[in-house]
């Protein structure tokens, strides 16, 4: 999986909302091929984790954390080049290591300056 570096705005797009910014956090820690449920549970913990929610099934159910990451948000990073989903056997089959790198550090800038807070959530 080879895409040029991501631009300035496709960056900021991707890491305009909580839960891509979740997969980001918890990608590099999730071995491939990572079937969706897995996914769907560490990203659901780390959005627990970051807004300090009692569970990660509290205000956003798992079900519907699922679809989201299905139909919307690994589509968008797969169409990005960050990652390799298969929507049919629902697995994300790859990671690039040097764009996840690249949206984590600029996650952990906006993170710093705006506290986690954007407008696209």
């Amino acid at each position: 999986m080879t895409s040029p570096s991501l631009q300035r705005d496709a960056v900021y797009g991707l890491l305009g909302h909580r839960i891509r910014r979740a997969i980001v956090v918890t990608a590099r820690a999730q071995d491939v091929p990572t079937p969706l449920s897995e996914m769907t549970s560490a990203v659901a913990n780390a959005i627990a984790e970051q807004t300090q929610t009692a569970t990660p099934d509290g205000p956003m159910r798992l079900s519907r954390l699922e679809v989201q990451l299905h139909h919307t948000h690994l589509p968008k990073l797969e169409m990005a080049g960050v990652l390799t989903y298969d929507a049919d056997a629902q697995l994300v089959t790859e990671f690039d290591a040097d764009e996840l790198e690249l949206l984590s550090q600029a996650s952990d800038t906006l993170e710093a300056e705006f506290g986690g807070a954007t407008a696209a959530e």
